[in-house]
């Protein structure tokens, strides 16, 4: 009885969680609807004009940014272009798009904060703005867009997702549909409404200094790029994490049957999932911390495959031509996964999935557990064209 009784707490508890989370994104796309209708189309902007494309989201939001950027300057060259975002998505904008925009304005958001918050930067007030452009941000924000209402405004948030339903499907509605639109191809329409002309990916031109900066690395190992297999087996959120364990019996079973290397990258916050593979007994040359971005690029432009969870480095990998594949759990792909002409996905859903990724109802028996070896194994020998003999 107590037992059964703890369960249905656990559930209310998760379920209103996520009904005012819900709440909160509806009432965000209401806002930005709201400012879209006060404002111009965005087209026939002054040659001068004042542009601030809003982004507050990490290293993979920020990259399928990248192509809105590059369209604006493109049709706007004499424009003032300035892009919003927060410290993680700063440093992408500077080494990724530095020549692109006049401006990286950061703006702590407690929202996307990850880890210990302090507020750092105040509010931005888009005075003097010609064209707002949201794409990610928060509420502060949203309510600063009506202070400059005269300014044109459009918004990249996807009209209906899966995850705005979550007070529905918990309660096992099996009606709701799973998210159809991808965040980049909403910025695609976006960019279409406003007369520009977006890639159909998200790709990022790899620079030669990149390139020759990875084959040092490389060589430092003794290592054939085409040899190197890369592993991310950390994630920002604790729930989109695959189990180290079954991380270690890849690794292994990759080595025993192949003449692949394994590298493992990540932050250096990361450096204790390399420690405990270690622990485990996997066998792989060690780059977590030592890598800058764009180093990072080259690394994995030139290397035969990337395999990792839903984290900012697939859609790095996705973004400069890699072979990837990604783990998802408590994300949606169809929304947010990293996309490029040679990505795979597998994902381990279950009926609360998607989530908040704030708590975990099941989490002895994660939605990333769903994903066995077996089928990761499966799938890295069909993307190496069964060079890996699978049994």
């Amino acid at each position: 009885m107590a037992t059964t009784a703890a369960g249905v707490s656990t559930f209310l508890s998760f379920y209103f969680d996520s009904c005012l989370r819900s709440a909160a994104s509806a009432l965000g796309l209401g806002l930005c609807e709201l400012r879209r209708l006060l404002g111009g189309s965005g087209r026939g902007l002054p040659t001068a004009a004042h542009i601030y494309v809003v982004q507050l989201g990490h290293l993979g939001d920020a990259l399928i940014t990248i192509p809105l950027l590059r369209a604006l300057r493109q049709a706007y060259p004499q424009a003032v272009l300035r892009v919003v975002t927060g410290a993680a998505g700063a440093g992408v904008f500077r080494d990724f798009a530095g020549v692109l925009v006049n401006d990286v304005v950061e703006y702590n958001s407690k929202k996307f904060a990850r880890g210990a918050w302090t507020e750092s930067t105040e509010v931005p007030r888009f005075s003097g703005a010609h064209l707002i452009i949201h794409v990610r941000g928060d509420l502060p924000l949203l309510l600063n867009y009506f202070t400059n209402y005269r300014a044109a405004f459009r918004h990249c948030l996807v009209p209906y997702s899966r995850l705005r339903m979550a007070p529905l499907y918990l309660l096992g509605v099996s009606a709701v549909p799973a998210t159809k639109t991808h965040q980049y191809d909403r910025i695609r329409e976006v960019g279409h409404a406003l007369g520009l002309n977006l890639s159909q990916l998200p790709e990022i031109e790899v620079e030669q200094a990149w390139v020759d900066a990875a084959r040092l690395v490389f060589g430092r190992h003794s290592l054939d790029a085409e040899r190197a297999i890369i592993i991310h087996p950390g994630a920002p959120w604790e729930f989109r994490r695959w189990p180290l364990t079954r991380y270690a019996a890849i690794m292994q079973s990759i080595n025993a049957k192949s003449d692949f290397r394994i590298v493992i990258i990540g932050g250096e916050e990361e450096r204790a999932l390399a420690a405990e593979l270690r622990r485990l007994g996997a066998d792989f040359i060690d780059l977590t911390g030592l890598l800058s971005l764009t180093t990072l690029a080259g690394v994995l432009h030139l290397c035969r495959l990337y395999i990792g969870n839903d984290s900012g480095p697939g859609h790095l990998a996705a973004a400069v031509g890699a072979r990837t594949l990604t783990l998802y759990g408590p994300q949606e792909p169809e929304l947010f996964g990293a996309i490029g002409e040679q990505c795979v996905h597998l994902r381990g859903a279950v009926y609360c999935s998607p989530c908040w990724q704030v708590h975990c109802q099941h989490p002895q028996d994660t939605c990333m557990n769903r994903i066995g070896i077996r089928e990761v194994e499966l799938a890295v020998a069909r993307i190496l064209q069964l060079q890996i003999s699978v049994g």
